[in-house]
């Protein structure tokens, strides 16, 4: 492969994972910026990892897409053709089927543009910069747009618990990138980032990436300073979540950005959880949960929690496979997060765990594109193959592990 070739595929690669993990693919055609539609981002994706596929010296395709991960997309690809069959067939449900056989296309798209080492370098820093990129966005918006986004920063994922997720995602995914000396200041800056989205699961998930971080010791060499630092930051995350804090923010700067409903969240004026939002949701899972008893084994058809009497969705990945799919497609779903999980190392872990723990509070896990980018990067990491589809000798020396 010629160095001009290989170019074209480093920058190709790293725009492809910057336009996901920034959501920039769908946000761009939606406010306008440009006209491309995602779908043709998407045909750029899946022609980028076959052509990598193609390049390969030896034609191993299980070299790329070990066979765990290919059995799964079958498996998942196969489930969505049932579930659609005893679904009520609706345009609402074709779109979810749509949106989930692209959350398959696109995570088998990742694992193949990053199976090597180079490739997950490259990735890492793309990630860093989607996390850089969010934190300046977000301050951005909370400062100069504050009322026009109900105070609560949401960038280019339109959703603040989504983009409160999406960067703690980053963070994580770039860790590896980060100067010890600098580790600190970064989770620091990025829990500043959460914070502004005011989104109260979110701030609990970057507090317990902060002490799974300090675990497994990525943050460095423990000190009583670390110690001090990592403490203090599970502290404020579950003071802010829980209310302990709402005198603080109601008497600081951040008060003037705040409308009555983010208030509520902080607790200002009220008990932290009892705004309409907390309640719909509960009401809504112990729906779900009704449903999934009510058909144990295949549940009620794929949408069936979107077309239900509820005025939402259950916020809960796992009630809403439940509900819809039964316990056979509560296993299948089950299933690649456990694969991830064995296929990667610590730190991989961590965004698997996340992954895993933020089904319990969103029921977008299965259509919302970013996460399958992190979730392949996961399973990726520390896995050396033979099959070495893509060799960027420019960026194989940067940041050696």
């Amino acid at each position: 492969m010629s160095i001009s070739v290989q170019k074209t595929g480093t920058a190709l690669v790293a725009l492809v994972l910057l336009l996901y993990a920034s959501n920039m693919y769908s946000y761009a055609f939606e406010e306008g910026l440009w006209p491309l539609k995602p779908i043709f981002i998407h045909l750029l994706a899946v022609g980028l990892a076959l052509w990598f596929v193609f390049q390969q010296r030896e034609p191993l395709f299980f070299d790329v897409m070990p066979r765990a991960f290919a059995f799964w997309i079958l498996a998942f690809m196969a489930l969505l053709i049932v579930g659609y069959i005893a679904s009520s067939q609706s345009s609402l449900v074709f779109r979810l089927t749509v949106a989930y056989m692209k959350f398959a296309s696109i995570f088998a798209v990742a694992i193949v543009l990053m199976h090597t080492h180079a490739s997950r370098r490259l990735a890492e820093y793309v990630f860093l910069c989607a996390a850089l990129l969010a934190v300046a966005w977000y301050a951005v918006e909370i400062l100069n747009y504050a009322h026009e986004v109900n105070g609560r920063a949401r960038g280019t994922y339109k959703n603040p618990n989504f983009a409160g997720r999406m960067l703690i995602f980053c963070m994580l995914a770039s860790f590896a990138v980060i100067p010890q000396r600098l580790r600190i200041p970064f989770v620091l800056l990025c829990g500043f980032g959460v914070l502004m989205t005011f989104s109260r699961s979110s701030i609990l998930l970057w507090g317990a990436s902060v002490a799974a971080l300090f675990l497994i010791g990525s943050i460095g060499r423990m000190s009583v300073f670390k110690m001090v630092v990592g403490a203090a930051s599970i502290f404020v995350a579950a003071a802010i979540v829980f209310g302990a804090a709402s005198d603080v923010i109601q008497d600081s700067f951040l008060a003037d950005y705040l409308d009555t409903g983010t208030q509520a969240r902080m607790g200002i004026g009220s008990n932290t959880f009892s705004d309409w939002s907390f309640d719909g949701r509960v009401r809504a899972a112990l729906a779900a949960a009704d449903e999934f008893a009510a058909a144990p084994w295949f549940g009620h058809g794929l949408g069936s929690t979107r077309e239900w009497s509820m005025p939402i969705a259950p916020h809960n990945t796992y009630l809403m496979v439940a509900a819809e799919g039964g316990l056979l497609a509560l296993a299948v779903y089950a299933l690649m997060i456990i694969i991830c999980w064995n296929s990667t190392d610590r730190l991989g872990k961590i965004i698997v765990g996340l992954y895993a723990v933020s089904g319990m509070i969103t029921h977008n896990n299965l259509d919302q594109l970013p996460n399958t980018i992190f979730l392949a990067y996961a399973a990726r990491r520390g896995v050396e193959l033979p099959g070495m589809v893509f060799r960027p000798d420019m960026i194989s020396q940067v940041g050696a592990r």
